[in-house]
């Protein structure tokens, strides 16, 4: 727009974004079934970061599905859910997403469930042990980086079972003396 009198009324009309964009639906789920939004504390968001750097947030905070509208382009997607009655923490994020009409994109947090006992170097049973396993992976092959972390307390014969993110083949485990913690490195 060039040669604009601030004496006179400029009318510009927008295109509406509906009649642009498309139309992205998709649930936010554990590869081994929902994700809990029923309790206060519990919820997750997606935000999508297109190229030009244009960033739409999608807020999850009673069920687990969403309907965004987007323009057309190559999107990073990050999406994180977050329970504090559950003590467990996911984060997600995608690059090189191309959008380029309607279509479905769930956010699948892949988790197997653990389960231990924990016992000192006698073997006697550790009851109410608080455990905090962290563990961040970065798949190069498919594009995807998964941030997980988990709090929980061991019962009264130092059993646990936790979800915790599938690891893959190379997955270790090391145990940090005197905070009580498992981070988990790949």
């Amino acid at each position: 727009i060039s040669n604009i009198n601030p004496n006179n009324t400029l009318n510009i009309v927008l295109d509406r974004l509906s009649d642009a964009g498309v139309s992205v639906t998709g649930t936010m789920k554990k590869s081994t079934g929902p994700l809990d939004f029923s309790t206060t504390g519990s919820d997750g968001w997606i935000s999508f970061r297109s190229s030009e750097g244009i960033v739409t947030d999608v807020r999850l905070t009673d069920n687990s599905s969403y309907d965004v509208v987007l323009l057309p382009g190559e999107y990073r997607v990050d999406a994180a859910y977050g329970s504090v009655f559950d003590n467990v923490g996911y984060n997600y994020e995608k690059n090189n997403i191309v959008i380029s009409s309607d279509q479905v994109i769930d956010i699948l947090f892949p988790v197997k469930t653990m389960s231990g006992k924990i016992t000192d170097t006698l073997g006697n049973n550790l009851e109410n042990m608080k455990i905090n396993i962290e563990s961040d992976i970065d798949n190069d092959t498919n594009g995807i980086e998964l941030f997980y972390w988990t709090e929980f307390t061991t019962n009264s014969q130092g059993v646990f079972t936790v979800d915790v993110v599938a690891p893959p083949a190379n997955w270790n485990f090391s145990l940090e003396i005197g905070r009580a913690s498992c981070r988990a490195r790949v």
